[in-house]
């Protein structure tokens, strides 16, 4: 009976050591910053009966830039954080497309404004440019990392 009671009370202190270690972990996480800011933000998901062209979502983007009480605003395929995402392969200064796993997230320009994203080098998006990205320090340390290579990241 009493090596009963001493596992038991063995397990049980096990338990909450556990426990304790798992409230630590999700306070650092829960105050952890996420890199944007969600103050102030509202996110409209909107849902068409048939495709619609793109000249289309941009009026609607000007359409709710210009409403009153709307300080800014911008488009994107689906809200950070929101677990979806979209893969592809990425083609570097007109190379083949690399296979890598490139996880992506069409914005509008403006977005980052809107989110609050600093940008550490480069440009925000403009309306005229091409097919360009926007990428994280990880992308540019692994792919732009020699200085020698003379290449910009937009």
């Amino acid at each position: 009976m009493r090596l009963l009671i001493a596992a038991q009370s063995a397990f049980c202190f096990i338990v909450l050591l556990v426990a304790g270690l798992f409230i630590t972990t999700f306070e650092r996480l829960s105050n952890q910053t996420t890199g944007f800011s969600s103050d102030r933000i509202l996110n409209l998901e909107t849902i068409s009966r048939r495709p619609q062209q793109a000249v289309f979502w941009r009026q609607a983007l000007e359409h709710l830039r210009a409403t009153s009480g709307v300080e800014t605003a911008a488009m994107t395929m689906w809200p950070l954080m929101s677990g979806e995402s979209a893969v592809s392969f990425v083609s570097i200064d007109g190379a083949a497309p690399a296979e890598m796993f490139c996880d992506l997230l069409n914005v509008s320009p403006g977005w980052f404004d809107v989110m609050k994203i600093p940008l550490i080098d480069g440009r925000d998006f403009r309306a005229e440019d091409g097919p360009v990205a926007i990428v994280n320090q990880a992308f540019a340390k692994q792919y732009f990392d020699d200085a020698k290579s003379g290449r910009s990241l937009v």
